[in-house]
């Protein structure tokens, strides 16, 4: 009847091949920092598995089953190296509402990457990756997608189909190649009246873009005020969420970041 286990900060360098099937009822898995080069296939059979948190280890192989678990609510393998995995997978998480997958070597994702597939996604990671550009596809989760973090992935442009996306209240997209702002963006009202816009470190910020007649004049309050647009956050990896939500991010655990506004030396 066990459910859950977490085994954080060590030397864990392998998994038994049947962990999976082992303990039917496991629901939260926490891996966070260990040595892990691979999850075993029986992982993929884990149907009561909710979250499963892995970041920070070296993993390349995932089996192909973890992508359909039917459980599977909160996903984080960021700091891996998954990209050539993620890229070939065949996405089927019907409760999936939280995908993190920063620092993984992604260029491309799968074309299963669709709301058919992953209907019920809230939060997607995506920063640190090398994908360039957005999929057409991403405009698919307009019903449910709020959060994208697609920070230091080499993007150029954003695709028309996220103009959809009328639920979205968080778009990181620092430290990028934008050189402007598609003419739509205004329009993403929750994300220009009360959300975070974060595009600090891109070209659109330095070339005069933003005090430019091109730059629609709400937006431009947006990109040139508080704490969110142009203004650059304490670190390229902390954002101004983690930094004001509460609990310690690890990515906000530095001396620019204050240790994630006090709260990691608590």
């Amino acid at each position: 009847a066990l459910r859950r286990v977490e085994v954080r900060d060590g030397p864990l360098a392998t998994l038994a091949h049947n962990f999976g099937s082992r303990a039917k009822q496991l629901a939260v898995l926490n891996f966070d920092f260990n040595k892990l080069t691979k999850l075993p296939t029986s992982m993929g059979t884990m149907s009561s598995l909710h979250t499963l948190y892995a970041s920070f280890n070296n993993i390349a192989t995932v089996p192909s089953g973890m992508w359909s678990l039917p459980e599977l609510f909160d996903f984080d393998l960021s700091s891996n190296e998954i990209g050539h995995t993620f890229s070939r997978a065949t996405l089927s998480l019907p409760n999936l509402h939280f995908l993190t997958l920063d620092n993984n070597s992604v260029v491309i994702l799968p074309r299963s990457f669709h709301a058919m597939n992953i209907p019920n996604l809230v939060t997607f990671g995506i920063s640190g990756n090398n994908i360039q550009h957005l999929p057409e596809d991403i405009g698919s989760f307009k019903a449910t997608l709020e959060e994208v973090f697609a920070a230091r992935t080499n993007l150029t442009s954003l695709p028309s189909t996220m103009q959809a996306l009328t639920r979205l209240k968080t778009l990181d997209v620092r430290n990028n190649s934008l050189f402007s702002l598609p003419v739509w963006i205004p329009g993403l009202n929750n994300l220009m009246q009360t959300g975070s816009f974060t595009v600090s470190g891109n070209p659109l910020c330095s070339n005069g873009w933003v005090s430019s007649e091109a730059c629609p004049p709400i937006l431009q309050r947006v990109l040139e005020g508080g704490t969110t647009g142009c203004t650059p956050q304490c670190s390229d990896y902390c954002s101004v969420l983690q930094f004001e939500n509460y609990g310690c991010d690890y990515e906000c655990f530095s001396a620019e970041c204050q240790f994630d506004n006090g709260q990691c030396l608590e």
